[in-house]
């Protein structure tokens, strides 16, 4: 018959099926399977004929009868009926009456059938003797009554047995713990039954054992519940269920609960000793119960004190700790002051640490938090000091990106080399803490960070400049034994609060708004509030600070104009004209008006937040930066005339730290050369005057922005002539944040603004300077403007936040292809070339993709993939027409598509044409169909797809291509229009596909049904493992579990099929493998002995090709395992810069056309490696650094595993990079050294010991 379309009609015979033999025919359907193929093997009629078999139904079965043995054995009082009716008799003849009444020496013994097969009128009549007397004739005739009578006799008794089992209520005796088994109620029962009597009989023995223990005489058993409750399960079946069944359930209930019954029995005495015995151990388990739980209990009250006491020791030498580290951190600090005028003209390094201190509450609530803590990137400029060298700590890693442009920006202020006098440093432990910890409690963790910014102020003169000055940051200070620029933290906490710093400014006599401080409680907040209504009523609005509030996000504002009771006092004053001072400040009528106050404020409103003015440096009596809040307003009050109000300033707060307004205007200084001055509040470009003649050697020439940040940081102006040029003014946003910023590639960015003007001019020193915290990826940058005004500044930062605006659109991406506004570019139009090669069992997918916007620029393409391939996606890249790579970023979801963002090297201009190339290959998308095939049939397989790529893009043509192995195609989709061209497939063109959702049409699937008889090489599992020697060899060695995951093998294997077929088929017997250039040491083994032949070759392009050989080949469904290894000169794999090294490998396996379902790769590192840092350009990869691997002389080395699933030979073309610093080349002869000097001192202690005992020896031997 057909197998792949069963509906068509069955195929001729042929000779060559008729040689094939008779299991060949039944097999491929030709003979059917009920035939009987007997004469086929007999030729002729056999001995034993086979037919089919009958099967009877279960209902006509005979039913077995008993035969009746015992006549006189039944106990007619015994047995009870229950019957509606009783039957009629008939009184038969008695037997006696026949005997009686003849001659018995001459009677004929006559045969009597008596056969019940049928009934009592089919049988014949008995014959009677031929030649008797007259008198004989008589006898004769009464014999065959009699006989007759004994047949109807048997027949009743038979039918008696028969009302027996029907009607009877099979209650049967157990006496004395015995079953009465031969009365006819048991035997009955016995009968009836017959099919459940195996758990029948289970439940009488329990029955009987349990009498028997309480010794009951006699029990009447109802065997009708007795096989109700045998048909439960065993498990659920108890004693209570059992003595249900018992009719004379009072008497024995009565009998087992008077006390000592249960001794009675055969077993009394045993069960009596067992009680007794029980007892008495139970009384002794109970006495050791009570002292194990005295013991328990006097050994908690132990554990209880020794904790306590250990407590108390701890809190001893924490308390001695502390009080050292205080009198270290008194003496350092007074150190500092004293030699802080000498200090700061020498050289110096400065270790920022921008840290947020604050508490918990505030940093939680922070978004970005880590983020926000790099937002003063521009302390970098104090470089501008030759003097000083910055050890800047960031939050976390800073990206190569980021780097290159900071020390761009300060290659533009004049700094010609600040890679050698900038240090950025991370504390690597970053990842292993919650996000909302403050970046010097992340130092605080992180030894090797700590370790080398000891190392780089080592014999230096050095100190720490922190954000808010916190209790960590004097931890730090101590644990690095470097001064801290700053307060003392107590001092902080009480100065950077509210009232701290109104205590400060009443104490300076400076200006401040009227109000009220140290407030702690509701009560007092109202309190306080009512009285200063009353002290000013004309004031509309109040505002309510909270104390300790460094994000000032807690400022709420309530306005008393709609208080009935301040309406009512204003008007009394605008009534009483003159006399209302003098009326309201008696003391009733103020106490009057106070309490009228505090009884109607019961209500707060909200208020919008009040953000620092420019801020000021102000020293009183601390050491470090600090800023100051004003407010300078315009006074009604002083408006004298049709004159203009008088300014006010007030003073607001005092905050502790170098906060990101001050490193704005350092930044600025730096980047504008300018100077500020303090009389009219304005910068201006800096005019120096001419050099002097002559310049000492020694001496660093000192460049403009040098002078104007010296200019900031010192009180007296520079030496030299100093003329005020052009003002400048700036405008800075610090903090910038928008999700679909994370779309945006560094390059293309800042490539699209210098094309729009968004750039920064360093003749004119104006334009707009971008501050990067962090990688763009994170949606979060900074932006200062300089102009000639600040009108000037807010336009470029007007037109900077429109270019933003347009390159990442003013509102998120949306969450489906519905059509709507996608990124910047929703009216981009493209045309897709599509191709899926299916010549292998990875299936490659290649779009060729041409768009244009006329719009706006294209920065970055969005692909969509639909979820039933996503599933199975192992690897995307992606390169411009210009074969330039591009990132591949994964975006959102929608509700049936993946997005991923292509980011393009350097956008597309409105209207002009771009191309791209997007790669992508999937694993186990090929079905194999049929599932299971013989070794000589062809492997076919079933491929779908959508016959339209689904694109959030409007799509001019599409095209779709499918190459596939050969030119058998079972069937294929005839989605018009179609073509077919030898191998290849196409489908389309497909014209003006809209953008978005398809429609139901274009959903439609692509089937293709194809031979494809390549091997599907899948290792299901590859564990691969790098070891790192710095003794000059790179071992690598995969362990790799193969599986064919093609169609399974039906039936047996043929080694002779298989060669005479030159195995042509879906098998594969070798695996070939590319091993570096440079390996050495190739290896492999089998621990099931089926790869045992290698060959090893050379290749034109340097690399080593490995032919490993299976004894069996691999069908579907069937599986190996085997070890492959090889080795790598350290020098050829390691690169490395002073202390610093970096190896570069591949993550997938070198076989050729091989998927990894799990891929584990593991870096052994050489002991002694620190600072491990992996780069891993894939998606889904996750990466471990915590496991240690303890080997022969090894405390433990650092071993990197990277875990990815579904890895496919593409992922080769981009390497994994594992960088670490190692201490130096001469470490890694300390293990042998260490060696070396343990057996010499094991020598010299044999030595020592030897003199020792022979001196002995000699001393007693003189004393004998």
């Amino acid at each position: 018959m057909n197998r792949t379309d069963p509906t068509a009609p069955s195929p001729d015979l042929v000779e060559e099926d008729a040689r094939g033999g008779v299991h060949n025919l039944v097999t491929r359907g030709f003979l059917p399977p009920s035939v009987d193929v007997t004469p086929a093997f007999t030729h002729g009629t056999s001995v034993i004929q086979n037919s089919r078999v009958k099967i009877y139904d279960r209902a006509s079965q005979p039913v077995k009868s008993m035969p009746y043995t015992n006549p006189s054995g039944f106990n007619m009082a015994s047995l009870k009926f229950d019957m509606s009716t009783t039957p009629a008799t008939s009184t038969p003849s008695p037997v006696a009456a026949v005997v009686s009444g003849g001659d018995v020496s001459k009677m004929v013994v006559t045969p009597i059938d008596i056969s019940f097969d049928a009934p009592l009128s089919s049988h014949p009549p008995v014959e009677q003797p031929k030649g008797g007397a007259t008198g004989g004739d008589d006898t004769n005739g009464g014999d065959s009554s009699t006989i007759h009578n004994l047949r109807r006799n048997v027949e009743k008794i038979r039918g008696y047995n028969e009302l027996l089992d029907t009607y009877s209520l099979h209650q049967f005796i157990i006496r004395k713990g015995k079953t009465l088994s031969d009365t006819p109620e048991f035997i009955s029962f016995q009968r009836t039954t017959e099919d459940l009597w195996g758990s029948v009989s289970t439940s009488i023995q329990e029955l009987e054992a349990m009498l028997t223990s309480y010794s009951v005489p006699l029990a009447y058993v109802d065997g009708q519940k007795l096989m109700k409750i045998a048909a439960m399960d065993a498990t659920t079946r108890g004693t209570t269920e059992l003595l249900s069944c018992i009719l004379n359930m009072d008497e024995v209930s009565s009998l087992m609960r008077r006390p000592g019954q249960r001794y009675k029995g055969s077993q009394g005495p045993d069960l009596a000793v067992v009680l007794i015995q029980s007892v008495w151990r139970m009384f002794l388990t109970k006495k050791r119960l009570k002292n194990h739980h005295g013991n328990e209990d006097a050994a908690v009250i132990q554990r209880i004190y020794r904790s306590y006491r250990c407590f108390s020791q701890l809190q001893q030498r924490l308390k001695l700790v502390r009080e050292a580290d205080l009198r270290i951190w008194d003496a350092q600090m007074q150190r500092f002051r004293a030699n802080w005028d000498t200090m700061k003209m020498q050289r110096r390094v400065v270790v920022h640490v921008p840290s947020f201190a604050s508490d918990d509450r505030t940093r939680l609530k922070m978004d970005n938090f880590s983020i926000r803590q790099n937002l003063q990137m521009a302390r970098m400029c104090a470089i501008a000091d030759p003097n000083v060298d910055i050890i800047y700590i960031s939050p976390f890693e800073l990206s190569p990106d980021i780097q290159r442009y900071q020390v761009r920006l300060l290659q533009l202020g004049g700094i010609t080399d600040p890679q050698t006098r900038i240090r950025m440093l991370h504390p690597e432990n970053v990842d292993r803490f919650p996000e909302h910890f403050s970046l010097t409690t992340l130092l605080l963790y992180s030894p090797h960070c700590l370790k080398k910014i000891k190392r780089f102020v080592r014999g230096k003169n050095a100190y720490i400049v922190t954000g808010n000055v916190g209790p960590e940051d004097k931890r730090l200070a101590i644990a690095l034994q470097i001064p801290l620029l700053g307060m003392d933290p107590d001092k902080a906490l009480l100065y950077g609060t509210r009232s701290g710093g109104k205590r400060i400014f009443m104490a300076a006599d400076v200006n401040i708004p009227m109000g009220a401080h140290d407030i702690y409680d509701e009560d007092e907040l109202i309190q306080s509030l009512s009285k200063l209504i009353a002290a000013d009523v004309d004031q509309n609005e109040w505002l309510v600070k909270i104390d300790a509030d460094q994000s000032d996000t807690g400022i709420a504002s309530i306005n008393v104009q709609q208080m009935q009771s301040v309406a009512k006092v204003r008007a009394e004053k605008r009534d009483m004209k003159h006399m209302a001072a003098e009326y309201f400040q008696q003391p009733d009528v103020r106490d009057a008006v106070l309490r009228s106050i505090f009884n109607e404020l019961t209500e707060s409103y909200f208020a919008a937040n009040i953000t620092p003015c420019f801020p000021d440096v102000r020293e009183a009596r601390i050491i470090g930066y600090a800023s100051i809040d004003y407010m300078s307003f315009a006074d009604p009050k002083t408006l004298v005339g049709g004159g203009r109000p008088r300014q006010r300033l007030w003073a607001m707060q005092v905050v502790p730290g170098l906060t990101n307004t001050a490193v704005s205007f350092v930044m600025f200084a730096f980047l504008s050369c300018s100077q500020f001055n303090p009389i009219t509040g304005k910068c201006h470009l800096q005019v120096a005057a001419p050099p002097p003649a002559a310049t000492s050697a020694t001496v660093a020439p000192i460049t403009q922005a040098q002078k104007a940040v010296e200019t900031i940081l010192s009180a007296r102006p520079p030496n030299g002539a100093v003329v005020c040029g052009p003002e400048r003014a700036y405008m800075v946003l610090d903090y910038i944040y928008h999700p679909n910023m994370a779309t945006l590639h560094f390059s293309t960015f800042f490539n699209t603004c210098r094309l729009n003007g968004v750039s920064f001019d360093l003749q004119r020193a104006i334009g707009a300077a971008f501050i990067l915290a962090d990688s763009l990826t994170a949606g979060v940058m900074g932006l200062m403007c300089i102009g000639e005004n600040d009108k000037e500044a807010f336009r470029i930062a007007r037109q900077a936040v429109e270019l933003i605006g347009d390159q990442v659109g003013v509102q998120a991406l949306p969450d489906s292809l519905s059509g709507e506004r996608l990124g910047n570019f929703p009216y981009l139009l493209a045309i897709v070339k599509r191709t899926f090669d299916l010549t292998r069992h990875i299936v490659r997918q290649v779009d060729d993709i041409s768009f244009r916007d006329d719009d706006a620029s294209v920065a970055t393409y969005t692909v969509a993939i639909p979820f039933d391939f996503h599933e199975r996606l192992s690897h995307m890249s992606a390169k411009t027409g210009k074969n330039a790579v591009c990132e591949v970023v994964q975006g959102e979801k929608t509700s049936h598509t993946q997005l991923y963002h292509v980011q393009l090297p350097s956008p597309v201009l409105k209207g002009a044409d771009g191309s791209i190339k997007v790669t992508a290959y999937f694993t186990r998308i090929l079905t194999p169909l049929p599932a299971a095939i013989k070794q000589s049939e062809d492997q076919l397989v079933v491929f779908h797809a959508p016959h339209v790529l689904p694109s959030p893009y409007a799509t001019v043509t599409q095209t779709t291509r499918i190459k596939l192995p050969s030119t058998h195609i079972e069937r294929h989709s005839t989605v018009d229009p179609v073509s077919v061209k030898g191998s290849v497939l196409t489908y389309g063109p497909y014209t003006a596909v809209p953008g978005g959702a398809p429609p139901s049409s274009a959903n439609e699937l692509i089937t293709v049904h194809f031979q494809h008889n390549e091997p599907f090489l899948t290792m299901t599992s590859l564990v691969k493992e790098v070891d790192v020697s710095m003794w000059g060899r790179v071992s690598t060695e995969e362990v790799v579990d193969v599986e064919h995951t093609g169609a399974a093998l039906a039936g047996g294997f043929s080694r002779f099929e298989y060669s005479e077929h030159d195995a042509v088929s879906a098998s594969f017997r070798s695996f070939v493998a590319v091993l570096p250039k440079h390996a050495v040491n190739v290896y492999y083994r089998d621990q099931i002995g089926n790869i045992t032949t290698s060959a090893l070759s050379d290749l034109s392009n340097g690399h080593t090709e490995l032919v490993l050989e299976a004894r069996y080949p691999l069908f579907g469904g069937w599986k190996t395992q085997y070890y492959l290894g090889y080795s790598e000169p350290t020098a050829s794999v390691l690169v490395h810069a002073n202390d610093r090294f970096r190896l570069e490998g591949h993550l997938s396996t070198c076989v050729e056309h091989a998927a990894v379902d799990d891929l584990t790769l593991k870096v052994i590192l050489p002991q002694g490696a620190t600072n491990v840092q992996v780069t891993a350009p894939w998606l889904h990869v996750e990466i471990t650094h915590t496991t240690r691997r303890q080997s022969f002389l090894d405390a433990g080395r650092p071993v990197v595993i990277l875990k990815k699933t579904n890895v496919v030979p593409a992922h080769n073309d981009v390497p994994f990079t594992v960088s670490f610093d190692y201490p130096g080349q001469y470490y890694v002869y300390r293990e042998p050294a260490l060696v070396v000097g343990a057996c010499f001192g094991l020598f010299v202690m044999y030595m020592a010991l030897t003199r020792l005992w022979n001196q002995a020896r000699q001393s007693q031997t003189k004393q004998d």
